[in-house]
Formats: C-alpha cells, structure tokens, sequence
C-alpha cells in the first residue's frame, strides 16, 4: 500500500509494454472447446482435440508451432487447483488453452511460450479479489506475459501485465488522472480495489 501511494503522489513513470500479439492470430479458436470445460470435474478430465487448423494469418516460424495435442502444456498442469478455484468463464479458459498451446518462437525468433508464473499470477489475482472484478481482455505478449485489459472509454481503462506474483506492471488511466509502474500482486490487488471508480469493474470490449 505503501509503494501504490507514493505512486499517486510523486509517480515515476514505467515504461509499460503494450501486448505483443496481434488480435487477428486468436480470432479463432485453435482447437474446439467443450461447453462444459469451465465446470471443473469437466476440465480435469479434457484431453484436446487430435486435428486444428492454425488461423489463416497464423504463421509460425520453424519452431513456433502448436504443442503436440498429446501432452498437457506444463503452464497449465502447474496452475491445475488454480484452475480450479479461479471460477473462468469458457470463454477465458478457451483463451488461455489457446496460449498454453504455442511453442517458443511462435511470433518469431526470440517470443516465448506462455510463463507458468504469469499464469499463476493471473489466476491468483482473480482468486483474491473474486466478486470485486470482472474478466478482463487477455492477449500473451511475446515475452511469455500476460496482458489483461479493462475497459470503459478511451479515457478510462486499465491495463496489467502478470509477470509473476512478485512483479504487476500497471497503467490506470482514469480521466485526467494517470497511473503506470510496478507493484507485486498483492499490494496492486488492495489499492485496485479501493478505486473510487471501481476499474476492475470495467467491462472489457
């Protein structure tokens, strides 16, 4: 609370990293999502599906191709009770599958496959605040994060990125007033949500 405060007060800006993947690679789903996926029981038994094709504006370098359909993506089976517990809608968990199946390098040399840390870190901040905030838009960044965005207006939105439960970039742009740095989950979680204007319950588009 402490770190957030001094943040309003005297704010030094961090340069906040937009997301690193274009909306156009996730306009379809890779692979066929059971309706029934977000009840738990469901989801401990799911075993994806053997055939997917790729959007059409997907293309993958040489390495950077969908995880074999065989194998559990290991951002997924080390965040298993997390899944669990953080209540995702279908629609999320159909989002966050899709990110778990890309290789290294699949927006190119250097891009890296979803964190499990990034991942945990995401779960555990809907764990924690629950009812107090909405699903956010998720996209991955090429450096394996996870950017989560809420939004009101052009003038009022927010935007994170889990790196893990330690470091939270944050950009709140809350009418005239703006807000960007780091925080860990924690203490990001408690100042969010003391907001007057409630950000985490800005709808995403």
């Amino acid at each position: 609370m402490t770190q957030i405060a001094t943040l309003e007060t005297d704010l030094q800006t961090i340069p906040f990293a937009s997301p690193g993947v274009s909306e156009s690679v996730f306009d379809e789903q890779i692979f066929d999502l059971p309706e029934i996926l977000h009840r738990p029981m469901a989801l401990a038994s799911f075993q994806a599906p053997k055939t997917t094709a790729p959007h059409e504006d997907y293309e993958p370098s040489a390495t950077g191709e969908i995880s074999s359909v065989d194998a559990m993506p290991t951002a997924l089976t080390a965040n298993w009770s997390r899944l669990f517990l953080s209540d995702l809608s279908a629609k999320s968990y159909a989002r966050i599958l899709q990110f778990a199946r890309l290789n290294e390098g699949w927006r190119g040399a250097g891009s890296k496959s979803l964190s499990d840390r990034a991942l945990e870190a995401f779960l555990e901040f809907l764990i924690r605040l629950g009812d107090d905030v909405v699903e956010p838009e998720l996209t991955l960044t090429a450096r394996g994060t996870l950017h989560a965005e809420w939004f009101r207006n052009t003038r009022r939105h927010l935007d994170l990125e889990f790196i893990s439960e330690e470091k939270v970039f944050f950009g709140l742009f809350d009418g005239k007033t703006v807000y960007e740095g780091i925080d860990c989950l924690n203490g990001l979680s408690s100042w969010l949500k003391q907001r007057s204007s409630q950000p985490l319950k800005w709808r995403s588009r």
